[in-house]
């Protein structure tokens, strides 16, 4: 078994290192969570192990989340949904995770998952084009649609809960927007993308973002909140790098990340109606995204790689700032409150870091 202090962040570079300005600003005494270890160049630590064995647990995990309660959900190859609680009743992190309940077991294999804000829901889509409701407080099923044939790609879930939008693996993604509520859905959406492989709902506006590749190279479309049919901006990366595997959205609203091997693009959300979007991109051959998540003070974004690297970014350059050794690892996640930061490994291992 690797030991824990392999694990913990290795020294963070500190803003003064990366920028080579000796005269920076003193730390913000607001800023908490893991960004006040970026912002201090402090190290971050693991809060928890979850070690499981998939060969009797569940399968290998092929998505990992964690909803505003600081409860982890798990998709994995098995068909099910496992749950996790890292808070006890007060809200305190538990020194050693809670296994809750799983659900869904004996379904085909759950691809990806969401929350949402309010982390009462999660909705998911799995290998038999179906995509789920279900009640994260006692592990019920709401409500399900089969929206297509091909195995699952992506998907969300809207901010007031009544839209949840899903892609597969198909060639234009068969792009769908389904209400749960009454059980209606528009779709498949026209798109440029011959392949989609994240999708997001914007919130106040609620409007959808669909992103993949267009020929090879990476786009984002915007569409109409009352039309999601329509697209009202366009993002096509000026370089052919594969495909948009993941989307993160700034606190403010005003900025879009997109990740995919090889690139980490920040997207300027007032310009997205321009015909050339203004955008802030850094290329990394060395960096294979999975997945990205912002930080809720707005200044940095993070990274997980497939080649086994976690990296920090300046959320306003798309400059990096450090990159730690994360062997395995498959997707990882933010919690809203940016206390806690889960991963998830190949062999079942989830991790859970804070800043100490």
């Amino acid at each position: 078994m690797r030991t824990a202090n392999r694990w913990v962040f290795a020294v963070c570079l500190s803003l003064c290192a990366c920028t080579g300005n000796e005269d920076v600003d003193p730390p913000d005494p607001d800023i908490s969570g893991v960004a006040k270890c970026f912002d201090n160049g402090d190290s971050l630590a693991e809060a928890n192990l979850i070690n499981n064995n998939v060969a009797v647990e569940h399968g290998e995990i092929t998505d990992i989340i964690i909803g505003s309660t600081g409860q982890i959900a798990v998709a994995s190859t098995d068909g099910a949904i496992k749950l996790w609680s890292t808070r006890d009743g007060s809200g305190s992190t538990l020194g050693v995770a809670n296994y809750d309940t799983a659900f869904g077991s004996g379904n085909p294999i759950v691809r990806a998952l969401a929350y949402s804000v309010d982390g009462t829901r999660i909705v998911s889509v799995s290998d038999a084009g179906v995509v789920a409701l279900w009640d994260a407080t006692i592990g019920a099923g709401l409500n399900e649609l089969t929206f297509g044939e091909f195995p699952g790609a992506a998907v969300a879930i809207s901010e007031d809960a009544t839209k949840v939008a899903v892609a597969d693996e198909s060639y234009a993604g068969n792009l769908t927007v389904w209400s749960p509520a009454d059980g209606t859905s528009i779709g498949p959406l026209e798109t440029r993308l011959w392949f989609a492989h994240a999708v997001m709902f914007l919130p106040g506006s609620q409007a959808l973002v669909t992103a993949g590749d267009e020929y090879g190279t990476p786009m984002v479309e915007i569409r109409d909140p009352a039309e999601p049919a329509t697209v009202t901006g366009t993002w096509l990366a000026p370089f052919e790098a594969g495909t948009v595997v993941d989307l993160a959205l700034s606190p403010d609203g005003e900025r879009l990340v997109a990740v995919g091997t090889g690139y980490v693009a920040v997207l300027d959300l007032t310009s997205m109606a321009d015909e050339e979007p203004a955008a802030v991109i850094t290329q990394i051959p060395d960096h294979d995204p999975v997945s990205v998540t912002t930080t809720p003070n707005g200044d940095y974004f993070v990274t997980v790689g497939s080649e086994g690297t976690l990296r920090v970014w300046d959320l306003a350059t798309a400059t990096q700032l450090q990159s730690d050794e994360l062997v395995g690892a498959i997707a990882g996640d933010l919690e809203a409150s940016g206390e806690l930061l889960v991963t998830a490994e190949s062999g079942g291992v989830i991790r859970v870091l804070s800043c100490p």
